[in-house]
């Protein structure tokens, strides 16, 4: 069976592969895997976290994920088996000691699927089921292989594109030029078309066109000179703004506030939205979300440990 390896500097679906091996090479590398040296990686970290996981892989795609954390100074692992029977179905068993989670990879190498899931199901465990659950075991999992360096930084670099702030306005700009596509276009149909008809068409086009055009502006003007920098598993970020850099600790943030428009998810506008991460001292950032996407965000500052308030404006303005 193919085994893959993940450490604490890597993302989310990053591992490394260690190739096929035994049941002998997989409970050796286990037994040698440095979990207390990667759990210390990540204990007090305000971001989202990649545990550190041995997971081991059959042809079919069936496979048994072990992943460790730590209880009151105790190492212990979660085992997660996904399996086939008709769909792709997934348990979990919770909080196993080391001889536990053994016996659980002894019975996977043998092939014994029903007997792993009955074993599973004798003492703490989560079946991962209902409608989402359905969705997630179904879907393709790919793994992104990588050959990082456990011991190396990583680092992440945040900075504005107006490409991406131009794509946010596209639907502002495609409405602001209807009126005059239309009016082209019936020239050349030689259709009785009236300028001032256009004129008049194009007033209230451009008064729903108009937010996301100031919106753009706005962003633009305040965020072009801005960089950010995380390092994986480190709680100071750096902000750097017109050339001068200031460094922040994540354990410092009192609340994050995140202002996005109240129109309807249909506005062309609605896209835009931006954080204002408050520190304890008082200080505030503010950071569009052209700077750095929201899925990104969350990973960075992990949302869930922070206090945050989602606050809603017309224009969500910098």
């Amino acid at each position: 069976m193919e085994v893959r390896i993940k450490y604490t500097n890597y993302d989310q679906n990053e591992y490394k592969s260690v190739g096929r091996l035994s049941l002998n090479q997989t409970i050796g590398l286990f037994k040698s895997f440095p979990w207390e040296k990667e759990l210390g990686k990540i204990e007090n970290i305000k971001e989202q976290i990649s545990y550190p996981i041995v997971k081991i892989i059959k042809p079919n795609r069936e496979y048994l994920e072990i992943n460790g954390f730590k209880r009151n100074g105790v190492i212990f692992f979660n085992v997660n088996l996904k399996f086939k029977k008709t769909f792709w179905k997934s348990i979990t068993a919770l909080q196993k000691t080391e001889t536990e989670t053994l016996e659980l990879l002894k019975i996977y190498y043998e092939n014994s699927i029903d007997k792993l899931i009955s074993l599973i199901k004798t003492e703490r465990y989560t079946a991962n089921q209902g409608i989402l659950y359905f969705f997630i075991n179904n879907s393709r999992e790919k793994d992104k292989l990588v050959q990082i360096n456990p011991e190396k930084p990583r680092f992440y670099k945040y900075y504005f594109k107006f490409s991406k702030a131009l794509l946010k306005s596209l639907f502002s700009f495609i409405f602001l030029a209807m009126p005059t596509a239309f009016y082209l276009f019936g020239l050349l149909k030689g259709w009785d078309v009236s300028l001032k008809d256009m004129m008049i068409f194009q007033i209230p086009v451009t008064l729903f066109a108009l937010p996301g055009i100031v919106l753009l502006i706005n962003h633009t003007i305040k965020s072009r000179n801005l960089k950010i920098y995380f390092q994986k598993n480190d709680n100071n970020f750096i902000f750097i703004s017109n050339g001068t850099k200031e460094i922040y600790i994540k354990n410092e943030i009192e609340r994050i506030k995140q202002y996005q428009a109240n129109a309807s998810s249909r506005a062309p506008w609605s896209d835009f939205k931006y954080w204002e991460i408050i520190m304890n001292s008082g200080k505030s950032i503010k950071i569009t979300d052209i700077l750095i996407d929201e899925i990104d965000f969350l990973k960075r500052f992990g949302y869930s440990q922070i206090e945050k308030e989602i606050k809603k404006k017309f224009l969500p303005l910098l």
